[in-house]
């Protein structure tokens, strides 16, 4: 325990010799573990296999499709009910026996408030990741106009000793800029493929639910357009 409390207390030090920028640039890799915690915990919770949830729709497409259209219960684990998928899915058929263009416009409007929970944060984590190398530079270049300022001040005596020390000091900012930029572009990058691959799901669920019950409304299922193929990413998943 004294030997971690020590290797903190070195690294607050080490830390605190880049100044009042390190310290903004601390607080930023501090919102970095705080939106990646946030957000892997809210994917983790509405995570679903990709094979499950197609093999459930397309039984839950099928008898919706069915004469009396009503599907036979829930094809699907319970802690799928958070996933994205699943929530749009069951907006459609809230939305059973309505228009194509009512379904479309509920699925729309559920399918952009889903997006929107999906990338919470996410843009924070762009941000971090683009201002914190900046904030880094200019950390150094501030500290580097310090240490020519000093030497200056001595008339031009130059004190290699103090020179080299006043360097040193001034890269920690860009060394500790970069440390919070690289996690918070991989992490960033990390969720908004997630993201993508989920949003993919959803179309393809809205998709053939929003043909399946609305083309037994009309009655025109037999001459209507053929229920929508999975996509790659879905086939290969």
């Amino acid at each position: 325990m004294l030997a971690i409390l020590a290797r903190l207390a070195a690294a607050a030090e080490f830390l605190g010799r880049g100044g009042a920028i390190n310290a903004v640039i601390g607080a930023l890799y501090v919102c970095v573990v705080i939106v990646a915690a946030e957000r892997a915990a809210y994917f983790i919770g509405t995570r679903y296999r990709r094979p499950a949830l197609l093999d459930g729709l397309a039984r839950l497409a099928e008898e919706a499709a069915a004469d009396d259209g009503s599907p036979s219960g829930f094809p699907w684990p319970a802690r799928y009910a958070r996933s994205q998928p699943i929530r749009l899915i069951r907006v459609a058929l809230r939305e059973r026996g309505r228009s194509r263009a009512s379904m479309d416009e509920a699925l729309e409007r559920e399918g952009a408030s889903l997006r929107t929970e999906m990338e919470r944060g996410l843009e924070a984590l762009s941000i971090i990741g683009a201002g914190a190398p900046l904030l880094g530079l200019l950390g150094t270049v501030t500290g580097l106009m310090a240490a020519f300022g000093r030497i200056e001040s001595l008339g031009g005596a130059v004190d290699i000793a103090a020179l080299s020390g006043g360097i040193w000091e001034a890269m920690i900012t860009t060394a500790t800029g970069l440390g919070a930029a690289i996690p918070a572009i991989a992490i960033g990058k990390a969720f908004e493929r997630t993201v993508e691959l989920r949003l993919r799901d959803m179309a393809y669920a809205a998709s053939a639910m929003a043909e399946a019950l609305c083309e037994r409304g009309s009655g025109d299922a037999e001459d209507g357009p053929a229920p929508a193929s999975r996509p790659g990413a879905l086939e290969s998943a």
